[in-house]
């Protein structure tokens, strides 16, 4: 059995994602269960409301590394649950929560952007192939 991975400063890069707004890639999978344990953490700890933000914005870097977007992606993150707490206490329509909560965590959810990626990549592949077949046969010829 190997303990060096039992290391403290091992143990603190391990959790030390969780709280750094950084490139780290999330599946929605991922995104999913941090999200769902994150609402536990919202009473007991008061750090969910932080660490939804934080998975927010990694999640929405995920699907799209360069919108302009990822700072309002975050805000909501941190201020869905509390929106929502505020729009069911007032005589707010409730159809409303479904549009402000519901449909953009689905989206980030449910977007994937590996396939994307791979199809990206499958495509670069094949055109670089045609373009060598085509450089053999003019140097044949």
């Amino acid at each position: 059995m190997n303990f060096n991975s039992l290391k403290s400063e091992n143990v603190n890069e391990g959790i030390k994602k969780y709280f750094i707004y950084d490139n780290e890639i999330i599946s929605g999978n991922t995104y999913f269960w941090r999200r769902l344990l994150q609402i536990v953490l919202i009473p007991l700890f008061g750090l969910g409301l932080y660490l939804q933000s934080v998975t927010v914005y990694k999640r929405a870097k995920s699907i799209s590394p360069k919108s302009k977007y990822l700072h309002l992606w975050s805000i909501w993150g941190g201020l869905g649950i509390p929106i929502l707490l505020l729009i069911s206490l007032t005589s707010i329509n409730i159809e409303i929560s479904y549009v402000f909560v519901t449909l953009p965590h689905l989206y980030l959810w449910l977007t994937d952007r590996i396939k994307k990626e791979q199809n990206e990549e499958h495509i670069k592949e094949q055109t670089e192939k045609y373009i060598a077949e085509i450089k053999k046969n003019k140097e044949k010829n």
